[in-house]
């Protein structure tokens, strides 16, 4: 310790204060190591008590214990540590290496095609002109960022604190080894004290605090604009106010001389849950707080010019936390005395959806088929973070799976449903609960939400890492049988899913089964493309003889390939475009409702071009083996027929007649058999009856 520099000292002890539960207070005079040390050596503990008093350690047992554990740091010497402390600097060393891999990866190039940088400024520049006009329309300006865990939230906001005056703030826990760390002091400087004061006083005091911040940012605008690189990524990738420090610098008493500047200052909130603990003594959250006193700072006259925007930023937060509906916003209460607000008439800015997919994807060309049977260029589809080139596929795939199940080790309901639906498309109600929990700790991707912010649209969109990180987890039949499954079906019971599609999402499994069940047998990775002839293979009853695929697969499909990892709900109409995109994916399609003739479609790579494997699904109790209704249905599934309203010419339907085959699925038929239908001039399609696939154990059937 005895060579430990001030800011070194700072942040032990403000590690010291959070594991004793007080709020680190900055001192008047700051100490280094060598300074604890000698008041140590030389006995003298008063010193030392007081000094921890200071920062925040108030209570005289608190102090004291505190006291034994600075006594035990400094005790042995500093070239002989302890195991105990080697054991401690080994791992520092390893979160510092995952730290300063992450950095590298947050100050890389950033792609934005989008313009989603010159967008989200646009956005909060107008919420805070809006505000500016309109006080008694708008509660308080700030807004959410708001998407899903890995689309580069934090990224978005380094890239806007290039361009402009921004104070940022991460609640990140200590011992976390993410990124960016969390930033002591500018939590100290905005909330150090104030937990002792009553509301009034703390939102003054807050206020007081943000006019001094607002005003050492912009005098010193143009230092945190021009922060010059270092060639360290993980001090290049610091927030400017990271590295001017000083801009949270504030006296005891009194207000900052008035600035004349236009310029607008973002307050961005990181990890920003801590935000919303209660402060005991006053009954109310600090992010409640921070609202008011942002209203109040913006409305003043002494201050009303000063431009701020505040940003709350939280990924594993549902959206409601930070924009509350009004009917569960405390402070949306009805008027009591005449003077009071009428908070109930305010509205809240509507949060910022951050969409950043396939950055690092390029799309094939349209004459370039074959490639895409051994391209591993489907693996940078999806959000930033899961397309990063960097990370070794197995670590990562880990990574992805701990993510899928929220963080922790165990297997809660709610993320063995979204191993389920990063695999299944099924519709997600929007008003119903798991849709936001899905986005806030599942890695589903958030794509709308209402004015009133009780619905919120989410799905999980095409990602294949993603989706094969689930794959690894389906295969393990235990958990697959006994918690996925289980959670998907509660999930239809209680109206979370549609119900009406209960026949598809069973197809959808048993497919995405099949297809894994083929990448193993060809010792491929999961996800690859896989012979169209081995799939078709696995979802034949195991009884069934595999020569019925001979007038089923026609003779140029032969050495046809498939790959799907997952399935996407699709829309829109389909153009010649849609199979290649599809493909490129290793993405089946879930059609839209009202769609001729299929239900699903998997896109087929032949020699000659791409096709697709058309699948009708029922689950009908009348039909239980070959029948009538079947035959029908078998010939309503060429592509001629299934397209027949898209975007699509003649001329190309008939060659995916042709390059296609066709799948009847009737998953509720009690005894499983398989046939093949006859068509007029084509190939015969195949009809599977029952859910006892080859690819399925008979305990999971």
């Amino acid at each position: 310790m005895e060579n430990w520099s001030k800011s070194e000292v700072e942040d032990w002890l403000v590690q010291l204060c959070t594991a004793f539960k007080c709020v680190y207070l900055p001192p008047e005079k700051k100490v280094d190591g060598k300074t604890i040390v000698e008041w140590n050596r030389n006995r003298e503990e008063g010193d030392l008590v007081k000094y921890l008093q200071e920062i925040g350690l108030n209570s005289i047992p608190t102090a004291l214990s505190v006291l034994k554990n600075v006594q035990k740091q400094v005790s042995e010497p500093s070239d002989r540590p302890s195991d105990g402390d080697a054991r401690s600097m080994k791992r520092r060393n390893v979160e510092k290496s995952d730290q300063a891999v992450l950095a590298a990866e947050f100050v890389a190039e950033y792609i934005d095609t989008s313009k989603i940088v010159e967008g989200f400024i646009d956005y909060a520049t107008a919420c805070q002109l809006n505000f500016f006009n309109s006080n008694f329309t708008f509660l308080s300006p700030y807004l959410t960022l708001v998407q899903s865990s890995g689309y580069g939230k934090t990224r978005l906001l380094r890239q806007v604190a290039y361009s402009h005056v921004m104070l940022y703030v991460c609640f990140r826990k200590i011992l976390s080894t993410g990124y960016p760390p969390r930033t002591n002091k500018a939590i100290s400087a905005l909330f150090g004290g104030l937990n002792q004061k009553k509301r009034a006083a703390y939102v003054n005091e807050l206020k007081r605090r943000l006019d001094w911040f607002v005003h050492n940012a912009l005098t010193m605008k143009s230092q945190l604009l021009s922060v010059e690189g270092t060639q360290k990524p993980e001090v290049d990738a610091l927030f400017p106010s990271e590295r001017f420090l000083e801009v949270w610098d504030y006296p005891a008493k009194g207000r900052p001389p008035s600035v004349t500047s236009t310029d607008l200052v973002v307050l961005a909130f990181d990890e920003a849950r801590e935000c919303l603990q209660v402060v005991k003594e006053i009954g109310v959250s600090q992010f409640r707080l921070m609202r008011q006193a942002l209203r109040e700072f913006s409305i003043e006259r002494n201050t009303r010019d000063r431009k701020i925007i505040g940003i709350f930023v939280d990924t594993s937060s549902r959206i409601q936390n930070f924009a509350p509906n009004e009917d569960d916003d405390p402070s949306a209460r009805k008027v009591v005395r005449g003077h009071e607000i009428d908070y109930t008439a305010m509205k809240l800015f509507h949060p910022y959806i951050l969409a950043a997919s396939d950055v690092h994807f390029k799309p094939s060309s349209s004459e370039d088929i074959l490639s895409l049977r051994t391209s591993r260029e489907y693996l940078r589809v999806g959000r930033p973070l899961v397309t990063q080139s960097s990370i070794v596929d197995s670590d990562f795939c880990k990574f992805l799976q701990r993510k899928l199940y929220g963080g922790g080790s165990s297997l809660t309901e709610p993320a063995a449903l979204g191993i389920m639906l990063s695999r299944v498309s099924a519709f997600v109600c929007p008003r119903h609960g798991v849709a936001s929990d899905l986005v806030a700790n599942h890695m589903a991707t958030l794509l709308a939400c209402d004015d009133e912010r009780k619905g919120v649209l989410s799905t999980y969109v095409a990602e294949p890492r993603l989706a094969i990180a689930a794959a690894e987890i389906w295969n393990d039949e235990s958990i697959f049988r006994n918690q996925c499954i289980p959670a998907l079906q509660k999930a239809l019971m209680s109206g979370a899913l549609s119900q009406g599609i209960r026949g598809e999402i069973v197809a959808q499994i048993l497919l995405l089964l099949a297809c894994d069940r083929a990448c193993i047998i060809e010792k491929k990775d999961l996800g690859s493309c896989v012979s169209l002839r081995e799939v078709l293979k696995q979802l034949l009853p195991a009884d069934i003889d595999e020569n019925i695929l001979q007038n089923v697969i026609p003779e140029h499909l032969e050495d046809a390939q498939v790959a799907c990892c997952q399935f996407l709900q699709v829309t829109h109409r389909f153009t010649k475009r849609t199979a290649i995109e599809l493909a490129e994916r290793h993405c089946g399609a879930s059609l839209r409702e009202g769609q001729r003739g299929a239900d699903l479609v998997i896109p087929i790579h032949g020699r000659n071009g791409l096709g697709y494997l058309t699948i009708q699904v029922k689950d009908l109790v009348s039909c239980q083996s070959n029948c009538a209704e079947s035959k029908m249905v078998c010939k309503c599934l060429l592509p001629s027929n299934v397209f027949a309203e898209d975007l699509m010419e003649v001329e190309d339907l008939r060659d995916l007649d042709q390059s296609s085959v066709c799948l009847f699925m009737q998953v509720g038929a009690r005894t499983p058999s398989a046939t093949a239908v006859k068509m007029p001039k084509l190939h015969s399609a195949l009809e599977i009856f029952g859910i006892k696939p080859s690819c399925l154990s008979r305990r999971t059937q």
